[in-house]
C-alpha cells in the first residue's frame, strides 16, 4: 500500500486498516508516525489509546491522556479514556468525574449524528455502566447493536446491563450464545452462573462457577469487558 509519507491523515488511515487486519504493533506505528505529523489528529489518538489500554500499557496511554485533556476537553471519547486511566490507577472519584462528563456531553450530541456513530454510541454505553445507569447503557448499546450486531464486547456488556435490571432470562439466552462461541470467556461464564443463579437453576450455576479457575482470564479484551470487571468490583465493595 503506497501512502503519501507527509500526510498524517494518510498513515492515520493506514493505521485503521492495519488494526482491522490485526496487525496491532504495525498500526501502532502507523499512529505513532500520523501523530508525529499532525499531533491534532484526535482519532487517530483515540485510536492507538484504545490500544495501548487493551494491551494493559498505561505508561504508554498517558502522554495522550495529557494531550488531549488540554486539547480536546470536549471529546466525550476522551474524557471517557481519562476515566478509565483514572480507575486503573483506583482513583475513583476522578474516575467518576470524567464518566459523568463523558455521559453529559454524549447526551448533548443531536441524535441523528449519534445514533450513526458506533464509537460515540459505545462510549455513552461504557460511561453510563460505568455509573449505574444501566436502562441508558442499554439503550445505547441496542443502538450500537444496529450497526455492529456481532461485536463481542458490546453483546458482552448488554448482557450485564440486562443482568443489573433484573432481566435475567433474557440475559440468560443471550450468554448462553456467547459462551457456545467464547467457552473461554471468564466473564461470561460468571454472569451466565449469575442468570442460571437467579433463574432458580443453581445446580448449572454452581457447576459454571466452579470451572472458572480453569478459564483464562488474560489481559482485558476491550474496555467493555474492563467496564464489567469495574461493575463487579463496585458491586462487591458494596456488600
Amino acid at each position: 500500500m503506497t501512502i503519501d509519507s507527509a500526510s498524517g491523515a494518510a498513515h492515520a488511515a493506514l493505521g485503521d486498516a492495519l488494526q482491522a487486519n490485526g496487525s496491532i504493533e504495525a498500526a501502532i506505528e502507523s499512529y505513532e508516525t500520523a501523530l508525529s505529523l499532525t499531533p491534532e489528529h484526535i482519532d487517530a489518538r483515540i485510536a492507538l489509546l484504545a490500544i495501548y489500554f487493551r494491551q494493559g500499557n498505561d505508561p504508554a496511554a498517558q502522554p495522550h491522556i495529557a494531550y488531549l485533556s488540554t486539547e480536546a476537553k470536549n471529546e466525550p471519547r476522551a474524557v471517557y479514556f481519562a476515566g478509565l486511566a483514572a480507575a486503573r490507577q483506583g482513583d475513583t472519584p476522578v474516575e467518576n468525574q470524567a464518566l459523568t462528563r463523558s455521559a453529559a456531553l454524549i447526551d448533548a450530541i443531536p441524535r441523528e449524528l449519534l445514533f450513526g456513530n458506533p464509537q460515540l454510541l459505545m462510549t455513552g454505553a461504557l460511561s453510563n455502566f460505568g455509573l449505574g445507569n444501566f436502562t441508558i447503557s442499554a439503550s445505547y448499546l441496542e443502538r450500537y447493536l444496529v450497526i455492529s450486531s456481532e461485536d463481542p464486547g458490546a453483546l458482552r456488556l448488554y448482557a450485564a446491563n440486562l443482568l443489573a435490571m433484573g432481566k435475567y432470562a433474557q440475559a440468560k439466552q443471550l450468554l448462553l450464545k456467547l459462551n457456545k462461541s467464547s467457552p473461554g470467556d471468564a466473564n461470561v461464564r460468571s454472569m451466565l452462573g449469575t442468570a442460571y443463579a437467579a433463574t432458580g437453576n443453581h445446580v448449572e450455576a454452581a457447576r459454571l462457577l466452579s470451572e472458572l479457575d480453569g478459564v483464562d482470564t488474560g489481559q482485558h479484551a476491550n474496555s467493555a469487558q474492563y467496564a464489567i470487571a469495574r461493575s463487579e468490583e463496585r458491586r462487591v465493595g458494596k456488600e
